[in-house]
């Protein structure tokens, strides 16, 4: 043990520094005991991290300046609607066209010049009465990718981001390594509560499983659409479905709102940290629903395949991130972690910024090794 008194007398000059930096901490110690919290005094941090290259910082000036573009045309985040539906149908609808119309005007903005660096196409096509959009490379697909398919799940906190959303987030992996993807415009709130959505993936699951093998397709989501790849997973096993061959999850994990990472970005973003209340869609959940929240048990994430997890050291999801990736590897299920440096919350997939490049190649690579590789690829007709 540190005895104080025995030290200050043999080195009283050199021991006096550490002896007050023991009593500090001792202190500081104290004064936490018994107490559930830390208190967390503010500080000012830098607006982008240093270990960012110069191209990064520039691609998210260069980001920021279209989504202010975007957001003057319309910002949907900024519509003010009651948060609960309760019998209020027509609120409810007159809420979700609003939110639509304002998005049509955001997208508008943002798509041209997505198109210009993305060199795909997009056809619209209805599955078994679910909305979704194909996006695939303008000079075909390649024939080693020919019998493997993406499933994309877009973001916007279960209420925004529909066909746009999904089709931005299809575009980049499409155009640089040739897969087609089929991106979901899922159920959402405000009409709609938790397990649209999951019906929905089942809808068009069901429909690709008729031309490609389960070990040939992928499933991938960022934010929401993580959420949603996670949950949709699980369903699919419950309903007595091989689950897709590996999936990536982007910006989110399928997880509460818990971890130290939420109470940090709350800090960085001056808003009080996330609880799943505040989520329209998880109206009436509690966070031991194991269906809704699978990246927290391992019963349900015993259900996963393999599993790419990539984030940012920004994110308020970071931790979740960790947590599940822990907890995969604890029931020796293959996981990828990757973490960005110095983003926030699904800036990584900026248009602008190597990062997003980075993303899509590791979402290739993980694809490449764990799609196809059970039985023979099929082939689409």
């Amino acid at each position: 043990m540190f005895n104080l008194k025995q030290n200050l007398l043999k080195e009283p000059g050199k021991r006096l520094a550490s002896a007050l930096i023991m009593m500090a901490y001792l202190c500081s110690f104290a004064s936490n005991a018994g107490s559930e919290t830390i208190p967390v005094p503010a500080f000012n941090m830098p607006k982008y991290s240093a270990y960012l290259s110069k191209e990064s910082v520039d691609g998210l000036k260069q980001q920021e300046a279209l989504m202010n573009k975007a957001h003057a045309a319309c910002n949907p985040y900024s519509l003010k609607f009651d948060n609960t539906m309760g019998n209020q149908v027509e609120a409810a609808k007159a809420e979700a066209n609003a939110i639509r119309e304002c998005e049509a005007k955001k997208y508008a903005v943002i798509m041209p010049e997505a198109l210009k660096k993305f060199n795909v196409n997009i056809t619209p096509k209805v599955i078994d009465g679910v909305q979704t959009d194909i996006i695939s490379p303008k000079n075909g697909v390649p024939e080693a990718l020919q019998g493997r398919v993406l499933i994309n799940l877009h973001g916007g906190g279960f209420k925004y981001g529909g066909r746009f959303g999904g089709q931005l987030e299809s575009m980049p992996i499409a155009h640089a390594h040739g897969y087609k993807v089929i991106s979901i415009d899922y159920r959402k709130a405000p009409e709609y509560r938790f397990g649209a959505a999951n019906d929905d993936v089942e809808k068009v699951y069901r429909y690709l499983l008729k031309t490609y093998a389960p070990e040939s397709i992928g499933i991938f989501g960022c934010s929401a659409g993580s959420r949603v790849a996670g949950q949709a997973i699980v369903h699919i096993a419950k309903q007595g479905l091989p689950v897709p061959g590996a999936a990536t999850f982007l910006c989110s994990a399928p997880t509460g709102l818990n971890g130290d990472s939420n109470y940090f970005a709350a800090a960085i973003t001056s808003r009080e940290p996330l609880h799943i209340g505040m989520v329209q869609y998880w109206e009436g959940l509690s966070s031991d629903n194991e269906d809704a929240f699978p990246g927290d048990f391992e019963k349900t994430l015993k259900m996963f395949p393999p599993s790419l997890l990539i984030t940012s050291s920004r994110d308020y999801s970071l931790s979740p991130m960790i947590s599940m990736h822990t907890k995969l590897m604890a029931l020796n299920k293959v996981s990828e972690l990757h973490i960005f440096e110095g983003f926030s919350h699904a800036q990584f997939l900026s248009m602008y910024v190597p990062e997003s490049r980075q993303t899509v190649d590791l979402m290739h690579r993980f694809f490449s090794r764990h799609l196809g590789h059970g039985k023979d690829d099929e082939k689409p007709e």
